[in-house]
């Protein structure tokens, strides 16, 4: 963002929260943020995977 800046360019930083940083914020020219999604009901989100093979029976 700094050497951006340097040679004169306009900075804009896209983030989402929670965990957008503050530092981010200050050092660029413009941001945007976009908010956190809500929380769904049922626990995991849709399309939530572990990774594996799915076969996996536990001991």
């Amino acid at each position: 963002i700094h050497k951006a800046k340097e040679n004169g360019k306009e900075v804009m930083v896209i983030g989402a929260e929670p965990g957008f940083s503050t530092a981010l914020k200050k050092a660029c020219d413009r941001y945007i943020l976009l908010p956190s999604p809500p929380p769904q009901e049922g626990g995991e989100p849709e399309g939530y995977d572990e990774g594996g093979d799915g076969d996996y029976q536990g001991p």
